[in-house]
């Protein structure tokens, strides 16, 4: 019955059904020990806020959520959405800078993760360059936060597997050899600073759309590896800059080191094999 209806019939149908859900069923689900899941969320325009903030209310108690924009109007936004919210939330101001890459490892350093933390990236950006940038991001908060009960699921995947370093949203995780893009020099000079080998062709495995939830041992062991300075003043293009390196590095050094990366949806983890011949459906 649901695929009857035209996409802009479904979207609001489906908003209210989550978040109807997530009244009834927020305050039954047990709460997450401190520290344990860490929401990162990049919010450059104000009228995504309720959007992102919608999503963000299935959290259950004793999560964190750390805002960050460079544009106040955006944490004034963030305050009336969040009242009566159970995770509470820090606001971070940030240099327009690196689109949301900068800012994630700007708040990341400056929290004390613990190992075993899930941390849920996320953000607010347009992808502007497609005419299907705002269902793609749409279906990726969906499909990473779809409800409540969801951080549960989570967490018993990355208990599961130690060696669990990220998972993404269903057909994210990119290895065709289209999507180095202009990206392959600079991936190439930031994996041999990473890793101190050659990065190959075949080697391409990366989360599209830079959200994901990230094991926070993996992430504390990245982030001063990569170098704030490098990332280009706004605005940026649509590829070849140092951000768009660091996106694909995420996953590229993950298996360097012998992490596992994967998507919510499949219970085992993805080489670069498993994911060639894949094209993202939003480009």
């Amino acid at each position: 019955m649901r695929d009857l209806l035209p996409r802009r019939v479904r979207g609001p149908l489906g908003a209210a059904g989550r978040r109807a859900f997530a009244a009834l069923a927020g305050p039954l689900q047990p709460a997450v020990a401190p520290g344990s899941v860490v929401v990162l969320c990049h919010c450059h325009y104000p009228d995504l806020v309720p959007e992102l903030a919608r999503l963000l209310r299935a959290l259950p108690r004793g999560a964190a959520v750390h805002v960050s924009s460079a544009d106040p109007a955006v944490f004034s936004a963030w305050e009336r959405r969040w009242r009566g919210a159970r995770a509470p939330i820090r606001f971070h101001p940030t240099e327009n800078r690196g689109r949301d890459l900068l800012p994630f490892i700007t708040v990341a350093r400056s929290l004390d993760l613990a190992p075993d933390a899930v941390v849920l990236k996320v953000h607010g950006k347009r992808s502007a360059y497609t005419a299907a940038g705002s269902w793609w991001r749409r279906d990726t908060l969906r499909s990473l936060l779809p409800g409540p009960f969801a951080v549960r699921r989570i967490l018993a995947r990355f208990a599961a597997d130690p060696r669990l370093a990220l998972l993404g949203a269903p057909g994210s995780v990119l290895g065709h050899p289209v999507y180095w893009g202009r990206n392959r020099d600079n991936v190439a000079a930031l994996m041999c600073t990473l890793t101190g080998a050659e990065t190959h062709d075949e080697d391409l495995a990366f989360v599209a759309g830079s959200m994901f939830w990230i094991r926070g041992a993996y992430l504390s062991a990245l982030l001063p590896r990569l170098d704030p300075t490098r990332f280009e003043p706004e605005p940026i293009g649509q590829d070849g800059s140092y951000a768009h390196a660091v996106e694909r590095v995420i996953g590229l050094a993950a298996l360097a080191w012998g992490w596992h990366i994967g998507e919510v949806d499949v219970p085992e983890p993805l080489s670069p094999d498993a994911v060639r011949h894949r094209r993202l459906r939003y480009l």
